[in-house]
């Protein structure tokens, strides 16, 4: 029998507790979301979308109780825009209530070649860039409790970047310009060194 979310906390008491997820209103994001508060614990939904976090939070007062939703808070978070990130941080920080989960768990995929506001391309920053500094500023801030779990998945997708791909050698955005994040893997200088690239 498959495991399951529920399976896996059975049991479990998270009264108490505080969680923050990124991208909580989709996924598997929502899930966690979902059975944390489920189990008890407070949980922040920082979502880029605020209609669709709510509609999330009012599917979980239909299925589970108005008990489980109220235990769901709704902060907006851009993590492309950094701006938002340090907003979300400051939030956090301010609350005075230490974090005991920790889920970076938005991302996007598939998405055209941009800059962001703040010059960044758009899918690191959204992906990458957001969440390191979210990690730094809730850590330098003193928001994270001593025991903090911090998760961080990993999409499969990361293994077909062009970067670490042998079959495609350059990746260039419309324009032809390079960044230190598109250039060329290296090759092993002798037989038997470590490559760079992940292969």
């Amino acid at each position: 029998m498959a495991s399951t979310g529920e399976s896996v906390t059975s049991g479990i008491d998270l009264s108490g507790r505080r969680a923050v997820i990124t991208g909580a209103n989709s996924g598997l994001g929502r899930e966690c979301t979902r059975v944390l508060a489920l189990r008890g614990a407070n949980v922040v939904m920082a979502c880029r979308s605020q209609g669709r976090a709510t509609a999330v939070v009012e599917d979980f007062a239909r299925e589970l109780g108005s008990g489980v939703a109220s235990r769901c808070d709704i902060l907006p978070c851009d993590l492309a825009d950094m701006t938002s990130v340090r907003n979300l941080a400051a939030t956090l920080v301010a609350a005075g209530r230490p974090i005991d989960v920790l889920l970076l768990n938005a991302g996007v995929s598939n998405q055209p070649y941009s800059l962001t506001a703040d010059g960044i391309e758009a899918t690191f920053a959204a992906n990458y860039l957001g969440h390191f500094c979210l990690l730094h500023l809730l850590a330098d801030g003193g928001a994270l409790a001593p025991a903090a779990r911090i998760v961080t998945p990993l999409s499969s997708a990361v293994h077909a970047n062009p970067v670490g791909s042998r079959r495609r050698r350059h990746a260039h955005p419309p324009g032809g310009a390079r960044g230190p994040f598109l250039s060329a893997p290296r090759e092993p200088k002798h037989e038997g060194d470590a490559r760079t690239d992940g292969a």
